[in-house]
């Protein structure tokens, strides 16, 4: 096949680009000819030359954004940056289309498929959405979107030929607004990349940790669906139990500078470490740092961060939503609490602290669940749903 993509790649920050470039790459390894257009940062923090080994075979167009965050956030967020983005992304497409027909166009995100419906559509070529984005069904289930921008989005995924959710829940919430053609391929990790190792002694060492502390990390885009502000108020009441407990929290956003601040109101600036975005191949050394991962989000699609951990065979505690649900058994894969409840976060965090061969047993069964969860597997399925889309045109 020959493929045209349109969305997020690394070395941006946040998931769906790296899961885009997983797939992308894949399926030129598999053969197909594969271009892509995507936007670029300039910044230092979230440049990752690694990143592009995949894309080796991909032919990757890039366009200047001033910031990536009001992409990665909700869909409608910024309209000027929607604006900037449309007038760069539209010469980019019909020029890749002119050079060459693609027998199919992968949105890799929903807010890319603005700009680019309306310029694919009329030409009768096929368009496959990726939708990442966990919270999208619920606001328009909700109403929390206006509603001629919730008829906007439903119309555009509507016209699509294939809309595929990265989670099984993501996919039942489109099918619940009236999307008729939507499938759910789950999110994958490389279990080879991401897998059990040790402690990384100059990056503690950096972090100014002692060898007794106990870690706990978190990884996100600083937006309010993730709840920072919980891990903030359960941090403050287990210190009161346990003074090994410190925190590493990684990435960046809107509500960092609003993080850091909360930290230092509360007395926790000692127990909290902020290095922002990290480079991905640096991830894994975090992870095997760690102790445990904590997830208090609202609401995820499927958190990339939480499969990532349970690769490399640790402990996960997260908010008992859906998209955990999908990825943990309470107990057995991971430790669920409830959304937005800080006591419960703090004892759970207190539970697995003082229980480390609890942490090792859950952390081991979960590395053999995700050792089920593939790239081949996903990077096949998507090969099969383009094609199903190719051969229906």
């Amino acid at each position: 096949m020959n493929i045209l993509f349109v969305g997020s790649l690394p070395p941006n920050p946040g998931g769906s680009g790296p899961v885009n470039c997983h797939i992308l790459g894949g399926l030129a390894a598999l053969g197909h000819r594969c271009r892509a257009i995507a936007p670029f940062t300039p910044d230092p923090a979230t440049s990752d030359g690694s990143a592009h080994a995949e894309l080796a075979e991909v032919q990757v167009r890039r366009y200047d954004v001033p910031n990536y965050l009001p992409c990665q956030d909700a869909v409608f967020r910024a309209p000027a940056y929607r604006a900037v983005e449309r007038s760069a992304i539209e010469p980019l497409v019909m020029a890749a289309i002119r050079e060459e027909r693609p027998d199919v166009v992968v949105v890799g995100r929903e807010s890319f498929l603005a700009p680019v419906l309306p310029l694919v559509s009329p030409l009768v070529i096929p368009i496959l959405v990726i939708s990442h984005q966990g919270n999208l069904p619920g606001q328009l289930i909700g109403g929390s979107l206006p509603e001629s921008l919730s008829h906007e989005l439903i119309e555009q995924l509507q016209s699509v030929q294939c809309v595929v959710a990265v989670a099984e829940h993501l996919a039942a919430g489109w099918r619940r607004l009236g999307l008729a053609s939507v499938r759910a391929i789950p999110n994958a990790v490389d279990i080879d990349q991401f897998a059990p190792g040790t402690k990384t002694s100059d990056l503690q060492r950096s972090l100014d940790l002692a060898h007794d502390d106990v870690i706990v990390l978190h990884a996100s885009s600083f937006k309010p669906v993730k709840r920072i502000g919980d891990l903030i108020d359960a941090a403050a009441i287990a210190s009161q139990s346990n003074a090994r407990l410190k925190y590493v929290l990684l990435g960046d956003g809107e509500e960092h500078a609003a993080t850091v601040d909360a930290c230092a109101r509360r007395g926790l600036t000692g127990r909290f470490r902020f290095p922002g975005w990290v480079q991905r191949r640096q991830v894994i050394d975090y992870l095997n740092l760690a102790d445990m991962l904590v997830l208090p989000s609202q609401s995820e699609a499927m958190s990339l961060a939480l499969l990532e951990a349970q690769a490399c065979g640790k402990l996960v505690l997260a908010s008992d939503i859906p998209a955990s649900r999908e990825l943990i058994r309470d107990g057995e894969t991971g430790l669920l609490f409830p959304v937005g409840d800080a006591a419960r976060l703090a004892a759970t965090i207190l539970r697995a602290a003082d229980d480390p061969r609890l942490c090792a047993s859950i952390g081991e069964a979960a590395r053999r669940e995700a050792q089920g969860r593939t790239l081949k597997k996903m990077i096949d399925r998507y090969a099969a749903a383009l094609e199903e889309v190719v051969h229906a045109a």
